[in-house]
């Protein structure tokens, strides 16, 4: 998980799906759009941040055409930017 000028955090759970569609829902409650979840084609190693990355002052960040649109589980339109949205259900297996 990339949080934005943190390191990133790595979990495992055997309830990861219903972990991903918590955090999904509060992201969305304070930001009033969906989570960005990427999906990494090659080694993990290569998107991530670590502690030494952060203390270098560097933030490193999957490119856009990683992002894992089909996990949007929220309907934002230009009309809801403040106000309502329905869910669209998710499945969060492979994102970080």
């Amino acid at each position: 998980m990339h949080v934005a000028s943190e390191y990133d955090y790595i979990y495992e759970s055997e309830f990861r799906p219903e972990i991903f569609d918590a955090i999904k829902h509060v992201y969305y409650q304070e930001h009033n759009q969906n989570l960005p979840l990427y999906g990494v084609p090659d080694q993990l190693k290569e998107y991530h941040t670590s502690k030494k990355d952060i203390m270098n002052g560097l933030e490193v960040n999957p490119q856009e055409k990683y992002r894992l649109k089909e996990e949007d589980i929220y309907q934002v339109s230009d009309a809801t930017k403040g106000g309502s949205s329905t869910s669209t259900g998710g499945n969060a297996q492979d994102e970080f």
